[in-house]
C-alpha cells in the first residue's frame, strides 16, 4: 500500500473517532498490519492499540473464503449497525460533559465520503461485469453496492446462459388459440431476431402503416410471373399483416419475413438493441416507402397523399430561412439519453430540444431545422448514463408530441422561447441556492442534526451494563434536549418573531418566484402556431438491461388500450404503465425506441380498423368467431393461401 492511500486510511479511522487523536488511529491501524476493516471494527470497540493483539491480521487485498471474486475485488468498511455493543470511542462520556457535548454536536454533523464507482478493467467475457473502487474516493464502498453489484453479476451470468440455450418451443394447437381481440405475438425462430419481431408488431399498430400495406396490390405483370425482391417483401409483409388481424393463432413465427433483410442478430451482450433495431427499422421504412410510393404513382397519382410516410427532411437552417447544405432525410432520430450533449436532459422534448438547437449556436442563429415532416416518426434512445446507478433519473416521454418548434417556419420563434427557458432555468438554480443559504448552515440543519443526535442517546447508545456509563449517557442527553427544547421555544418568542419575518417572508417570495418561472418554462410552446402538428406515441420498446429473447418486450396501442408484448406472453396494461416503465434503468437500460404518428383523418377511421385485405388471402374465419370449435378454426385458418413461417 502506498503512503499515499496509508494516510487516507488513517485519515477515515481518525473520521470515525469524531477527529479523535491520530495517534491512537495509527496505532491501531498498525496492530492490525494495515488492515482497515479490522482496524475500523476495533475502533467501533473501544481498542485505542495501547496493548498488543494476539492472532494474525488478515492482509489487504487476500480473499475471503465464500465470497464471489466480484466481492473480493471491492474493500469496504462495515457500516456501524443500531445498538452496536459496547462502548463508543467517538465520544468519551467519562470526560468533561461540556467538552463531550460539544464532541457530540460535532461528530453529528460529520459527513461520511460517499463511495464512488469506478470503470471496471475489460473482461475476457463479453458479459462479465466488475466493479473497482476509485482511488481517489477512497476504500468505503457501501453494502448496498456491493450487493447490487453482485446481483448484476449474478443476473448476467444467468441471462448469458439462458439465451445460449433458448430454443422457441412450439405450443400445442389448443394452447396457441387466441380468444380475444389482444395483438398476435411474433416469435422468431432464432432468438437473436426478436428484436426484429417486435418492431414489426408494432408497425403492425400504427394506422398509417397498416392502411398503406393493406392497400398494396401487385401489378397484374407481377401476378403472372415471378416477382422482384422488393414486391416480393411486400406480399410476404401484407400476407403477414392478414394474418395477424384474422387468424386466431396466438403467435406466429416471421422468418420468412426477417429473413429478407440483411440485418445483425443481438449475439453479444455488448451489442445494444438500440442500434440493431435503428439498422432494422431505417430498412423496413425505406423499402416500404419505396414500394407504397411507386405504386400510388402508378396506379393513382391523385392519390397520394401530401407528404411523407416514414420519412422527413432536414437541414441546418439560420433566422433567414436558408438552408447551408443539402437537406437530409432521416425515419428515425437518434437521441442520447443523459449526456452532457443534450445538458443531461431526462425527457424526450429536451433532449429534441438540445440536439436540434445546441446552446452554443444561439449567436450564430443557426439550429438543425425540419423542411418536410412525415406521417411517422421513430426515436432511437441510446443510453448515455454516467455516475451511480442509484442517482439514475427513469427517462420520460409524453403521450403526444408536437414537432413544430423544430420546423423551419418556426425557427426564430423557437429560438427565442428556449433562449427563455434557459435564463429561466439558471435564474431557478440561483433562487434555490439563496434558499439553501437561508435555511442552512455549512450545508447542514443544525436542528435536524441536533435532533438526530438527542435520537441517538435515547435510542442507540449501550452503557453495556454499566451504571456510570448510564448515568453519563442519560445526563449528556438530559441536557442535549435542554438545548434542544430552547431554542425550538425561542423560535415562539418575541425577539425571534422579528427574525422568522424577515427569514420566512424572503423564503416565501422565493418559492412562489420559483413556481412562476417554471409555469412560465413550461407553457413557452403552448401555443396555437406551435401544436399544428401532433403526434401520438404508438409503441415502446424496454431493455430490461440483460441478455436475451426475453429481456426485450414492447407496449403497442390498438385502439384505446394498451397491451405488453414480452416473449409468446400477451397481457393488457395501463397508460400510466407504459409512461412510468423504469425497468433496466439501473443497469444503464430501460426504453430503446419510441414510435409516434400524426392522427388519421376521421373518414379513415373505418377503413384501419377493417382494413380490406385481398381476396387471396383472407379466410372464412375471423377473430370475431367464436361459436364454433377452437381448433376446427385453426385448422380453417391455416387454409391454402395463407403463408407460414
Amino acid at each position: 500500500m502506498t503512503a499515499q492511500n496509508e494516510q487516507e486510511s488513517l485519515d477515515l479511522l481518525v473520521s470515525l473517532m469524531g477527529d479523535g487523536d491520530p495517534e491512537v488511529a495509527k496505532r491501531v491501524y498498525k496492530k492490525f498490519n494495515g488492515d482497515m476493516q479490522r482496524a475500523a471494527s476495533a475502533i467501533l470497540e473501544g481498542d485505542t492499540g495501547a496493548e498488543a493483539g494476539s492472532g494474525t491480521a488478515q492482509r489487504p487485498g487476500t480473499p475471503v473464503a465464500g465470497l464471489s471474486p466480484l466481492a473480493n475485488s471491492i474493500e469496504f468498511l462495515p457500516q456501524a449497525a443500531p445498538g452496536l455493543k459496547g462502548p463508543s470511542p467517538v465520544i468519551d462520556l467519562t470526560g468533561d460533559e461540556d467538552t463531550e457535548m460539544a464532541r457530540a454536536l460535532e461528530a453529528s454533523l460529520q459527513t461520511p465520503s460517499n463511495p464512488q464507482l469506478g470503470p471496471a478493467p475489460k473482461s475476457t467475457n463479453d458479459w462479465q461485469v466488475a466493479i473497482r473502487p476509485n482511488a481517489e474516493s477512497g476504500p468505503a464502498v457501501s453494502q448496498d453496492d456491493q450487493q447490487m453489484s453482485r446481483a448484476i453479476q449474478e443476473s448476467l451470468q444467468g441471462s448469458f446462459d439462458q439465451a445460449a440455450e433458448d430454443q422457441l418451443e412450439t405450443l400445442p394447437l389448443s394452447a396457441n388459440f387466441r380468444k380475444d381481440k389482444r395483438p398476435m405475438a411474433l416469435r422468431p425462430s432464432k432468438p437473436s431476431y426478436a428484436y426484429a419481431a417486435l418492431i414489426v408488431q408494432a408497425l403492425f399498430f400504427v394506422p398509417q402503416v397498416r392502411l398503406a400495406v393493406s392497400r398494396y396490390r401487385p401489378s397484374s405483370e407481377q401476378l403472372e410471373s415471378i416477382p422482384d425482391p422488393e414486391e416480393d417483401f411486400m406480399w410476404t409483409l401484407l400476407d403477414l399483416f392478414t394474418m395477424m388481424d384474422l387468424a386466431l393463432t396466438a403467435q406466429l413465427v416471421p422468418d420468412d419475413l426477417i429473413s429478407k433483410f440483411e440485418i445483425s442478430g443481438w449475439t453479444r451482450p455488448t451489442d445494444l438493441p438500440c442500434k440493431l433495431s435503428n439498422d432494422f427499422y431505417d430498412k423496413f421504412s425505406e423499402i416500404v416507402e419505396q414500394i407504397i410510393s411507386r405504386m400510388l404513382i402508378i396506379t393513382d397519382p391523385s392519390s397520394r397523399q401530401k407528404g411523407r410516410m416514414f420519412h422527413f427532411s432536414y437541414g441546418n437552417g439560420t433566422g433567414d430561412d436558408t438552408i447551408g447544405d443539402l437537406p437530409d432525410v432521416t425515419s428515425i432520430v437518434s437521441v442520447t439519453v443523459g449526456s452532457n450533449s443534450n445538458e443531461g436532459s431526462q425527457d424526450l422534448m429536451s433532449c429534441l430540444s438540445a440536439q436540434f438547437a445546441p446552446p452554443g449556436n444561439e449567436a450564430q442563429r443557426k439550429q438543425n431545422v425540419i423542411l418536410e415532416l412525415s406521417d411517422i416518426v421513430a426515436f432511437e434512445l441510446h443510453p448515455g448514463y454516467r455516475g451511480s446507478a442509484k442517482d439514475r433519473k427513469p427517462f420520460s416521454f409524453p403521450k403526444v408530441i408536437y414537432l413544430d418548434q423544430f420546423m423551419q417556419e418556426n425557427a426564430d420563434f423557437a429560438q427565442a422561447a428556449r433562449a427563455r427557458q434557459r435564463a429561466i432555468s439558471e435564474e431557478v438554480d440561483k433562487l434555490t441556492l439563496r434558499k439553501k443559504s437561508l435555511t442552512s448552515f455549512d450545508n447542514k440543519n443544525t436542528l435536524k442534526d441536533l435532533r438526530s443526535t438527542v435520537y441517538y442517546y435515547e435510542q442507540v447508545a449501550d452503557a453495556n451494563g454499566d451504571a456510570t456509563r448510564q448515568a453519563d449517557i442519560e445526563r449528556t442527553c438530559n441536557k442535549l434536549k435542554h438545548i434542544l427544547a430552547s431554542i425550538e421555544n425561542e423560535v415562539k418568542s418575541t425577539y425571534l418573531l422579528q427574525l422568522v419575518h424577515h427569514l420566512l417572508m424572503p423564503l416565501l417570495a422565493i418559492d412562489a418566484k420559483i413556481i412562476e418561472l417554471n409555469a412560465e418554462s413550461q407553457t413557452l410552446f403552448d401555443v396555437p402556431e406551435m401544436q399544428a402538428n401532433g403526434y401520438n406515441l404508438r409503441a415502446v420498446f424496454i431493455h430490461d438491461g440483460l441478455f436475451g429473447r426475453r429481456s426485450l418486450y414492447s407496449y403497442v396501442q390498438d385502439q384505446d388500450k394498451w397491451w405488453k408484448t414480452h416473449d409468446a406472453s400477451v397481457t393488457e396494461v395501463t397508460e400510466e404503465t407504459v409512461l412510468s416503465d423504469s425497468t433496466g434503468l439501473h443497469l444503464g437500460a430501460g426504453p430503446y425506441m419510441l414510435i409516434y404518428s400524426q392522427n388519421m383523418p376521421e373518414e379513415l377511421h373505418d377503413e384501419v380498423l377493417k382494413p380490406n385485405w385481398p381476396q387471396k388471402l383472407t379466410v372464412d374465419t375471423s377473430a370475431d368467431s367464436e361459436e364454433e370449435d377452437p381448433e376446427a378454426l385453426l385448422v380453417a385458418s391455416a387454409a391454402p393461401g395463407i403463408m407460414h413461417y
